[in-house]
């Protein structure tokens, strides 16, 4: 999960992507960098499709009280609760485990409003 050389060339934009990336506090902001990146540099690589992917848990799961840690592997994701418990998810994708809780809020918040 990194922005590739091949990608932005230049060290210093790519840097400053990079922290951009690193520093957005809610999804819309990353939405809005990946439409930027795509704007000036064209179809993401899946390594950045991954490190934004990541970024968008990261600020998803962030909201949890529970969540202490999420860490991007190659093989998979692991997160660190607050009680020090490990949930690794070997063979899932950032991409994957961020659709997989926005169905599960989604389902969520439709169950409350049918209540």
């Amino acid at each position: 999960a990194f922005i590739p050389e091949s990608y932005i060339k230049d060290d210093t934009t790519r840097v400053g992507f990079y922290n951009q990336i690193s520093e957005a506090k809610d999804i819309e902001r990353l939405n809005e960098i990946k439409e930027e990146l795509e704007d000036r540099f064209g179809r993401l690589p899946c390594e950045l499709e991954t490190f934004i992917y990541g970024m968008k848990l990261k600020v998803l799961f962030g909201q949890q009280p529970m969540v202490q840690e999420i860490v991007i592997e190659k093989d998979g994701v692991k997160i660190v609760t607050d009680k020090r418990e490990t949930l690794t998810f070997r063979k899932l994708s950032p991409k994957n485990l961020l659709n997989l809780f926005l169905e599960i809020t989604e389902d969520t918040l439709k169950q409350n409003h049918d209540s």
